[in-house]
């Protein structure tokens, strides 16, 4: 699904001029937040992936959070911004095994099959195109592999929202996910509340699928 009206190179250049700053800012503790939520639920799922891929990865925030849930995976992150992949790398921590690479989730630049879990966070609605980017996650995951997505969607207040700034079309309701991730070939896991605003209203949203055999 594109939405004509979404310009994708106004995102890289504003990314581009927030890379130095980007993790000083006051959603920072927002994201964090989030973060930590999604690594918890992977890690509590007992999966043990030997390679994995952010998609979106920024300045390698949610990567420097999975190392430590899962020290024995290779970490790989990927950004269409040019500027937020050299601050990621710039950040990367002594000892953490991780590489980044630029590009669009469109296009992902890895092989068939090379990982064994996929991430993204608040990044899936910037995508040019979800249902591309949803198959070329499903074709650099392995048979079996889990692809976890965590980000704003069309539920309750939030799709009256969404309508009101005319970005529907690049937020989805479950429904609208769940087929989509199911036309690519995934099973859908099931869906969790990851974060919510003051403690209470729903903000974020997660939902994980695995690339059927």
């Amino acid at each position: 699904m594109i939405d004509s009206s979404f310009k994708p190179e106004r995102d890289v250049v504003h990314y581009n001029d927030w890379a130095p700053t980007y993790e000083d800012s006051k959603v920072q503790r927002i994201r964090n937040d989030i973060h930590q939520s999604l690594v918890d639920w992977a890690a509590s799922s007992g999966i043990q992936p030997k390679r994995i891929l952010d998609v979106g990865c920024g300045t390698g925030a949610l990567l420097r959070r999975v190392g430590p849930a899962f020290p024995d995976a290779e970490l790989n992150g990927v950004d269409i911004s040019p500027n937020m992949v050299k601050e990621a790398s710039r950040k990367v921590p002594k000892g953490l095994r991780v590489h980044f690479l630029q590009g669009p989730a469109e296009k992902l630049p890895f092989e068939d099959g090379s990982f064994d879990l996929v991430v993204t966070t608040i990044c899936f609605h910037h995508w040019r195109s979800r249902v591309e980017g949803i198959a070329e996650v499903h074709r650099v995951l392995a048979p079996g592999g889990r692809f976890y997505i965590a980000d704003h969607f069309a539920i309750g207040w939030l799709r009256a929202l969404f309508i009101a700034f005319r970005c529907r079309d690049r937020c989805h309701t479950p429904r609208e996910l769940n087929r989509m991730l199911r036309d690519a070939g995934f099973s859908v896991q099931g869906w969790k509340r990851l974060y919510k605003l003051w403690g209470w209203l729903p903000l974020i949203q997660g939902v994980v699928a695995e690339k059927r055999p």
